[in-house]
C-alpha cells in the first residue's frame, strides 16, 4: 500500500512540474498590463515612471519617445520602470516595445528651450523668409524651414514678420500670425511641415496680438476698423475646429495718433495664478489685464512721465 501511495505521490509532483513548466514561458512572454505614466510633462535628463503590472525583472524592453529617441531604463521590478526622458526627444508619443510587441503607452510633453527666430532676405524685394534654430553657446543656426518669397506688397514686412509667434509643445509646433493673409502659420519644428489655419476675418477686419495660455488655449486681438471706428475683441481660437469665440470686447480703442489701435496685442502674456491675459497698451502707458474666465478687466496705469513711454512686455 505505502509503494502504490509513493507511487501516487511521484506522479503527481510530476504532473504538477510539467504545468508549471507549460504556463511558465506563456508567463514570460505576456506583455505588461494596466500601464500608466507618472508624468505629462517632463525635462531633457528627468526620471519618469512607467507604472504597470507583470514586468519583468529580467526582461528585454524597449522605451521610445517621439523622434525614435529611446529611454535608458534606470530601475525595473514587476510594478514599473523607471526611465530617463532621452536628450533631443520632443512632445509626443511614449511607446513600450517586448518580445516583438509595440504599444504607445502615453503622451507627454517635454518643455523646449530652443531659440528660434524668422530670417528675412529682402534683397531686391523679393523677400526670402526662413525659420531658423538658433544655438546660443555655439553662436550657429540651421534652418528649419523655409518660407520662400512672402513679401506683402502693402507692407514694409513681410507678412510672416514673426512677431506674433507661441509655441504648441503638444504638437511640437511653432504657430506665427500671417497678418497679410489673416491666418495661422504652422511649422512643425521636428520634420519641417507646415499647416495653415485662414481666421475668419471680414472686410474691415484683421488681427494682431498672438497668446497661448498653460492649457495650449490660443488667443488673439481681432480689430474691426470700418468708417476709421475700431472695435476691439479678444477671440478664443480653436485650432482643432478653425473656430472662434469672443472673450472680451474692448470696444472703441482707436488711437489718433497711431495706425494701429493702442491695444495691438503684440506685447501680451498670459499670467497663470489669475488666468488673465495682460497687454500693453501703448497708447495710454498701462496695462490692460483680461480675466478669460469671466471676462472681467482691470486697468494697471503705469508711471510715464512726458516724455516716456513702454514697450515690450515679458513674464517669468
Amino acid at each position: 500500500m505505502r509503494k502504490i501511495l509513493n507511487l501516487v505521490t511521484i506522479l503527481l509532483i510530476t504532473f504538477s512540474c510539467s504545468n508549471d513548466d507549460s504556463t511558465e514561458p506563456q508567463q514570460q512572454n505576456e506583455f505588461p498590463t494596466n500601464i500608466t505614466t507618472s508624468s505629462q510633462t517632463a525635462e531633457i535628463g528627468e526620471i519618469i515612471t512607467i507604472n504597470g503590472n507583470g514586468f519583468l525583472t529580467n526582461g528585454t524592453y524597449t522605451v521610445t519617445f517621439t523622434e525614435n529617441k529611446v529611454s535608458q531604463i534606470i530601475e525595473i521590478n514587476s510594478n514599473y520602470l523607471k526611465v530617463e526622458v532621452p536628450e533631443n526627444a520632443v512632445s509626443g508619443d511614449i511607446t513600450l516595445s517586448f518580445n516583438n510587441q509595440t504599444e504607445t503607452i502615453g503622451n507627454i510633453i517635454i518643455p523646449n528651450s530652443n531659440l528660434y527666430l524668422f530670417k528675412r532676405n529682402y534683397e531686391n524685394n523679393n523677400d526670402q523668409v526662413s525659420l531658423v534654430k538658433y544655438d546660443l553657446d555655439n553662436s550657429t543656426e540651421t534652418i528649419v524651414y523655409s518660407l520662400g518669397n512672402d513679401f506683402d506688397q502693402n507692407s514694409s514686412l513681410s507678412s510672416y514678420d514673426g512677431i506674433n509667434s507661441v509655441f504648441l509643445p503638444s504638437k511640437n509646433e511653432i504657430i506665427t500670425l500671417d497678418t497679410g493673409n489673416n491666418s495661422l502659420l504652422r511649422v512643425n519644428i521636428s520634420d519641417g511641415t507646415e499647416t495653415t489655419n485662414m481666421l475668419t476675418a471680414g472686410q474691415y477686419e484683421n488681427y494682431n496680438g498672438l497668446i497661448i495660455t498653460d492649457n495650449e488655449d490660443i488667443y488673439l486681438f481681432k480689430r474691426n476698423y470700418e468708417n476709421n471706428n475700431d472695435q476691439v475683441s479678444l477671440v478664443k481660437y480653436d485650432l482643432d475646429n478653425s473656430t472662434e469665440t469672443i472673450v472680451y470686447s474692448l470696444g472703441n480703442d482707436f488711437d489718433q495718433n497711431s495706425s494701429l489701435s493702442s491695444y495691438d496685442g503684440i506685447n501680451s502674456v498670459f499670467l497663470p495664478s489669475k488666468n488673465e491675459i495682460i497687454t500693453l497698451d501703448t497708447g495710454n502707458n498701462s496695462l490692460l489685464r483680461v480675466n478669460i474666465s469671466d471676462g472681467t478687466e482691470t486697468t494697471n496705469m503705469l508711471t510715464a512721465g512726458q516724455y516716456e513711454n513702454y514697450n515690450g512686455l515679458i513674464i517669468n
